[in-house]
């Protein structure tokens, strides 16, 4: 009944108004290409910034690295250094514009914008700090310190970025932090992808497979904290694939100066070895099946075909001794 009233006692004068006023709200809300665009514009802002940032956060990055690599100082990451050194009120539009962008459903969209920039932040910071290009080249020295800086500097760093402006929004600040982890540890990760994938010489299992592996292992604290995330079903990935490797040197260089014939005259190495890798294959299989493994199949036969390909070498080299 009381609509009823209401129905009866509003002019269409009061209709109209209230519809003028309701296109007028929708006219003054901000699109997604304007909120998008304040968003670039803020990063624009930002990148500016990085010119002052990089050697300065360099700085304190190549003091901890220093620190960690031989001096006696106990090495101090500071996990606030880059939040506190970005203007504070441009990080406080940012942080609006970011809260307007995910509110709109559009949490990808930001999040590339936002991941793309802090990567190529990082990826400054290593040039200077470390004085090569991205990809990281043959220098296990280099690559070593990278993903110290990495795991210990810059990934802490980013996710407080993350958490201040995605502050209440957690899946969106994890989205963007994950992002931006996986795009840097690719770039990492793609010297190891190499010595694991291309033909192994005694160096890469002797040298290359076990430093890179223990590097790997001292890391291991640091991504722990982020094992929801899946980046590191990347760095598991290599680790299995530099383990399985580093065992089968034990296998394919015996401390033996001669490696003896079996009964039915099977060479001792061809026999361990094809028990090696038909236990890895059968252990692969099990964990697939229990939904568990890390390492990726393709990589997997990859490392496989690798193995057999150098017990053909070394059982040809043995035979014209």
């Amino acid at each position: 009944m009381k609509k009823l009233m209401l129905m009866l006692i509003t002019s269409p004068e009061d209709g109209d108004l209230r519809f003028q006023d309701h296109l007028h709200t929708q006219n003054n809300s901000p699109s997604q290409d304007d909120i998008q665009q304040q968003l670039m514009n803020c990063i624009k802002e930002l990148e500016k910034e990085n010119k002052m940032l990089v050697p300065f956060f360099c700085g304190h990055v190549d003091k901890y690295l220093e620190a960690e690599f031989g001096s006696k100082e106990e090495p101090y990451a500071d996990i606030n250094f880059v939040l506190d050194a970005l203007p504070s009120e441009i990080m406080r539009r940012l942080k609006e514009i970011v809260k307007l962008m995910v509110d709109g459903g559009f949490v990808e969209e930001c999040s590339d914008i936002y991941s793309t920039w802090r990567r190529e932040f990082a990826e400054q910071c290593l040039l200077e700090l470390l004085q090569f290009q991205l990809p990281i080249k043959m220098d296990f020295w280099k690559w070593s310190a990278a993903c110290k800086a990495a795991w210990k500097m810059f990934f802490p760093n980013e996710r407080r970025l993350c958490d201040f402006l995605f502050s209440g929004l957690s899946v969106a600040a994890d989205v963007s932090f994950d992002k931006f982890c996986k795009s840097l540890t690719t770039v990492l990760l793609e010297y190891a992808h190499t010595i694991t994938t291309q033909s192994y010489t005694q160096y890469t299992l002797l040298v290359d497979a076990p430093r890179m592996l223990m590097s790997l292992g001292k890391l291991e604290p640091e991504f722990i904290a982020y094992n929801n995330l899946s980046f590191v079903r990347d760095v598991r990935d290599i680790q299995q694939r530099l383990a399985m490797i580093n065992s089968f040197r034990y296998i394919i260089y015996p401390d033996i100066v001669e490696a003896p014939a079996t009964d039915g005259g099977l060479h001792l190495i061809t026999k361990e070895s094809m028990n090696y890798i038909l236990g890895i294959c059968e252990g692969m299989i099990y964990q697939r099946d229990c939904e568990t493994y890390c390492i990726e199949n393709s990589s997997f036969w990859v490392v496989i075909g690798k193995m057999i390909e150098l017990l053909e070498s070394e059982l040809e080299l043995e035979s014209t001794r």
